[in-house]
């Protein structure tokens, strides 16, 4: 089987952590099933606000200029083909740029591409219908190639594509002629057949089970600490109301440990740390900035306890990291963690109530002995490890294939 696999994100030198799930799948797909060819079309730099960003402004524009208009291919191992786009700089909507018709271009080059050189492929997976799912369909219409869609972009219908409480038609028409579409959790499953009118897979996220794990040689600390990763400091993250469930503890004199960070330190970060000030809670809190894969494990070992009072999630695979790491999680009831979380692992609270979490977290300062390392990672190992994941997927390629 050949599978062409379009990721609307990815990660790359300026975010690790982007698209981290479709980079997982297709890895352990690839490791897993050796007989299956993938292909994964990548836009080398997915905004122009990259080029902005990096310290070697003039470096970056020369190298750009004069890039090669070819297609670039890098092969991992047998079956593992990365096929990067040329000069696939995305510029602001706002100057009249499309980016749904740039995306599909380039889309199509790796295609051509790729069929060129090792056969046409058998299925088209697109992750999130903003743009991959787009430009699949797309691709479907010209070279007859089936395709399936996981939408995992929350919350769901993003407020850019939708109109009058409807999707866009570039967002609704790829989903509606999928052959399958896929969510990440039952919740967010409903969501998306309550939009599209169509059937919707729940397919969970999930990880290596190899990487992710507890510490061979774990370290007690004397306070407990509760640890917070979020690669935005986006308001629907609920950070803010973590600082007020912060300063309930304080009030109570309650000895404890927060370690927030992941984020980039934009203006959502700025005004987490004015409440903080505000809040004079900066005793309890300690940030860091972003951290790589590797640096994301020691971190979820060096935790007693992840939380994360989200106000949306289509998933929430930061709660799974903690878990295959030995670690139980306070979540909220918001979509994506009711399929996580159970009683045995952690704890679940009402979404944007402070009461709610303030007890969770004392509840959790208390009964820390109740969850125990080994149920905790069991429990991820049962449900969301590579082998039972991507076993789910192998099936409904063959499905749509074979139909």
């Amino acid at each position: 089987m050949h599978v062409f696999h379009i990721p609307s994100w990815f990660p790359n030198r300026h975010e690790k952590l982007s698209g981290i799930s479709s980079e997982n799948l297709i890895r352990c797909i690839s490791d897993l099933y050796p007989d299956v060819l993938n292909s994964v079309s990548l836009i080398q730099e997915s905004s122009y606000r990259w080029l902005l960003k990096d310290s070697n402004l003039l470096k970056e524009i020369w190298q750009y200029l004069f890039a090669s208009k070819k297609v670039v291919l890098h092969k991992e191992g047998k079956n593992l083909n990365y096929l990067y786009a040329p000069k696939s700089i995305v510029y602001s909507n706002q100057l009249g740029f499309n980016e749904w018709e740039h995306d599909y271009n380039f889309h199509k080059r790796n295609l051509e591409f790729c069929i060129r050189n090792f056969g046409k492929p058998d299925i088209i997976h697109a992750q999130v219908a903003y743009t991959g799912g787009y430009c699949a369909y797309r691709l479907h219409q010209e070279f007859n190639i089936p395709y399936i869609i996981t939408e995992r972009y929350a919350p769901f219908p993003h407020p850019s594509f939708s109109q009058n409480g409807k999707l866009v038609t570039n967002v609704l028409t790829p989903l509606e002629e999928a052959m399958k579409v896929v969510s990440v959790s039952p919740a967010f499953a409903k969501v998306i057949s309550d939009c599209t009118g169509r059937e919707v897979l729940a397919i969970p996220n999930f990880l290596d089970e190899n990487f992710f794990k507890p510490a061979s040689d774990p370290v007690s600390t004397t306070d407990f600490v509760f640890g917070t990763l979020a690669v935005t400091y986006e308001p629907r993250k609920g950070i803010d109301l973590l600082l007020k469930a912060i300063r309930k503890l304080k009030d109570r004199k309650i000895n404890v440990k927060f370690k927030i960070g992941g984020g980039n330190k934009d203006n959502d970060y700025i005004n987490l740390k004015k409440l903080e000030d505000e809040l004079q809670v900066s005793d309890y809190v300690e940030w860091f900035d972003k951290i790589n894969r590797a640096d994301v494990v020691k971190f979820m070992q060096s935790c007693d306890c992840f939380v994360m009072p989200s106000l949306s999630e289509s998933f929430g695979t930061v709660y799974i990291e903690a878990i295959a790491c030995g670690k139980p999680v306070i979540a909220t009831k918001c979509g994506g963690p009711e399929s996580i979380v159970d009683d045995s692992i952690g704890l679940l609270v009402n979404v944007g109530d402070v009461d709610d979490l303030v007890d969770a977290l004392i509840h959790m300062i208390e009964h820390k002995s109740d969850y125990s390392e080994e149920i905790c990672r069991n429990y991820f190992l049962d449900h969301f490890s590579k082998q039972v994941v991507t076993k789910q997927y192998m099936h409904l390629y063959n499905n749509v294939v074979n139909k």
